[in-house]
């Protein structure tokens, strides 16, 4: 027991954050607003959102949206009524093959094309216009061509340059012509990313949420600024009159200045490109504890079978594993140290946004958020809680990759504004 009290105490110092949570979410501040001037994978205008108080009560036609959610793991599709934000249909699919070309496209689309075949063929239905819209969990530049893959995808030569709309575009194209009765077209409309799409819905369905959170494969958020305060070479090219801009953090590329990462936190990525992904997400804090399993010894841990689902439940007390009692205590507190220091930085890096959201008045920062990491994980929503105390609100919100498309849509394509 001496062994463990001073190994966890030696592990404690290497992970410990450095500086106090206001010091730290000023360096974050100052890291986003150096982003947002310079920065191409990082503070990325995504859009323009209408001012919500300009979108008329009246003139609100309704509509069917196909939204699809290319998670990091899943993916899933709605068809969505707007504006109620009614699912009238969905499903989800396991994403098995890692690398990303075209025919990573057919292969999905192919299968959310037969389902939703079925589905209106079962209703007599035929729409000859389907608009789509699509979440697409990575990062994207301003022609929507993907910047980086991560969570373990490899993104193939022959898509590199290519717009991820024309690439769903052409793939529902191709397999449209193969279904033997199409009862459906699709008319190709947004591609968003997720923390766009979180941002969307939250705001859509309760009105006073000002950021979003991602925590689960990655972390990431997303705001609105005016278009005053965008600088000239991110401002969107044509003129919106009564319209904020969307700004997608990709917190992940934050912190690698400041944040406390240890040896622990190598992931032979080749280099650390998204150290706060390293310190809060559910793909890499398992493998943080499986290499301190690994450099302390620790019995019973096999390296394959730690992902987030393992992790979540040795934190949260609920294991029910080969782990005898001593290993399981340490592999417990190990994994909560870890999401202690996540949760440090997941609300420092909150309280930042919410500086520049709110212009740095003291406003209690409403947050929605998704992911299933934090959702499942009660002591991750514990610790951020400690450190968040009063100054952030949090709601979560369920299928809002999904709602947060059809919204997009919806407001580009459907609603009227004064």
């Amino acid at each position: 027991m001496a062994r463990n009290t001073s190994f966890l105490e030696h592990l404690r110092e290497q992970l410990i954050p450095h500086q106090p949570l206001k010091d730290v979410s000023k360096k974050f501040l100052a890291e986003l607003k150096r982003n947002l001037q310079k920065s191409e994978r990082s503070m990325l205008a995504s859009g323009l959102v209408p001012s919500w108080q300009s979108i008329t009560g009246a003139n609100k036609p309704g509509a069917r949206i196909l939204a699809i959610d290319f998670g990091g793991s899943t993916l899933k599709f709605a068809l969505v009524y707007m504006p109620k934000c009614e699912i009238l249909f969905q499903d989800r699919f396991d994403i098995v093959t890692k690398v990303v070309d075209q025919k990573f496209f057919d292969v999905l689309l192919s299968w959310i094309s037969l389902k939703l075949n079925e589905y209106f063929a079962s209703n007599g239905t035929r729409v000859t216009k389907l608009p789509v819209s699509v979440t697409f969990s990575f990062p994207l530049n301003e022609r929507d061509e993907i910047i980086t893959m991560g969570k373990g995808f490899d993104m193939a030569p022959e898509i590199q340059g290519r717009s991820v709309k024309d690439l769903i575009r052409s793939s529902f194209d191709r397999i449209l012509q193969t279904l033997p009765s199409p009862h459906f077209g699709v008319e190709m409309c947004d591609v968003i990313n997720d923390a766009v799409a979180v941002y969307l819905a939250s705001k859509f369905m309760y009105k006073n949420q000002s950021i979003s959170l991602i925590l689960g494969t990655g972390v990431n958020s997303c705001f609105e600024l005016p278009l005053e305060l965008m600088p000239l070479t991110k401002k969107p090219m044509k003129n919106a009159p009564n319209c904020n801009c969307l700004v997608n953090v990709e917190a992940g590329f934050l912190g690698a200045k400041f944040i406390n990462i240890s040896p622990f936190d190598d992931h032979d990525d080749g280099e650390r490109f998204m150290p706060l992904d390293d310190l809060t997400s559910g793909k890499l804090l398992p493998m943080a504890l499986d290499n301190i399993a690994k450099e302390y010894d620790i019995k019973g841990l096999d390296s394959r079978n730690i992902d987030g689902e393992l992790f979540v439940a040795i934190a949260d007390g609920r294991y029910s594993g080969t782990l005898d009692s001593d290993n399981l205590e340490l592999a417990c507190e190990i994994s909560r140290m870890l999401i202690r220091r996540g949760a440090f930085y997941v609300v420092a890096m909150l309280l930042a946004v919410g500086s520049l959201v709110n212009g740095g008045s003291d406003t209690v920062i409403e947050v929605g958020y998704v992911g299933s990491f934090l959702a499942n994980c009660l002591y991750y929503q514990e610790q951020i809680s400690i450190f968040a105390g009063n100054d952030i609100r949090f709601q979560f919100l369920h299928d809002s990759n999904l709602l947060g498309a059809a919204v997009a849509t919806y407001l580009n394509k459907f609603t009227e504004q004064e």
